[in-house]
């Protein structure tokens, strides 16, 4: 017979499986009243791609989840969101799923986990905020790809020149990773209740948190790096960037991927006939 502890344990797997399917069955509810009003067809990737499908699988409704980006304009112009009997919720509904998505696809399967119990340890929102993000992240990225190349190649030891390529990439990597996140974090603190799943809201504000320490952090040691506070400050930069890059695959970053991913699937898609016009055909 299986012990207590067994038995806990497929009973527990079993619950999170009905969650997801129930998640899933969410989504399919939703899309098949969108699909039949189609008011918000010209809104965003998610409703041109919704219109190729009559019925929603999971395969579909991951792909649909992933390819919303969660702003909530169309939760907002819907006339049947609550509290209306329909209780349409798309960015919720798909929030809800795009985050079991995460966790199922998760490498090693061991810490699929870390994406519901991630808190500030872990450390969307606009484009601009966004962009400002992701470009500094990778002038970052490319600051300390050119001191590698300054120090191993050139033989030229740190600490560099205000006006060396590191430095000035480092600046603006550092500045466009304060705006980003600051804005982020602003929109995520105003965010509609309605907006997204609220249980996702420490893996989201965890991951800007970090963000903004990696700049922060990294911006005074560049400020102080003639003074007695390099040492610590070093020590304390490197800390946080360690802790980014480690907690980076299981935090609000696989967001990025897959997302990528499903945008990458719409522009094939959109290019290739719908299987109504086949089935019209």
């Amino acid at each position: 017979m299986p012990s207590p502890d067994q038995l806990g344990g497929a009973t527990a797997t079993s619950a999170a499986a009905l969650s997801a399917l129930a998640r899933e069955a969410e989504v399919a509810r939703v899309l098949q009243i969108c699909n039949a009003c189609r008011y918000c067809e010209g809104y965003c990737a998610v409703f041109p791609a919704m219109t190729r499908r009559l019925e929603f699988g999971t395969a579909d409704v991951h792909y649909l989840a992933n390819l919303c980006h969660n702003c909530g304009d169309c939760l907002h112009a819907c006339q049947y969101a609550p509290p209306h009997e329909f209780a349409v919720n798309v960015p919720w509904a798909m929030a809800r799923v795009r985050v079991q998505t995460y966790a199922d696809y998760a490498w090693p399967q061991a810490f699929a986990g870390l994406y519901r119990r991630n808190g500030l340890t872990l450390a969307l929102a606009r484009q601009r905020f966004h962009h400002f993000t992701f470009y500094g992240f990778m002038l970052c990225f490319a600051a300390t790809c050119a001191a590698t190349i300054y120090h191993y190649l050139l033989g030229l030891a740190a600490p560099y020149p205000l006006t060396s390529l590191p430095v000035v990439l480092g600046t603006l990597g550092g500045a466009g990773l304060l705006i980003g996140p600051a804005g982020l974090l602003w929109l995520n603190l105003s965010r509609h209740p309605l907006h997204g799943d609220a249980d996702q809201k420490p893996m989201d504000r965890g991951f800007i948190a970090l963000l903004l320490l990696s700049s922060l952090t990294g911006l005074a040691l560049l400020a102080l790096r003639d003074t007695s506070a390099m040492a610590l400050l070093l020590a304390l930069h490197l800390g946080v960037v360690l802790a980014l890059f480690i907690t980076l695959p299981y935090g609000k970053f696989a967001h990025g991927i897959y997302r990528s991913a499903a945008l990458l699937k719409w522009s094939i898609e959109k290019r290739q006939p719908s299987r109504l016009q086949l089935g019209n055909d």
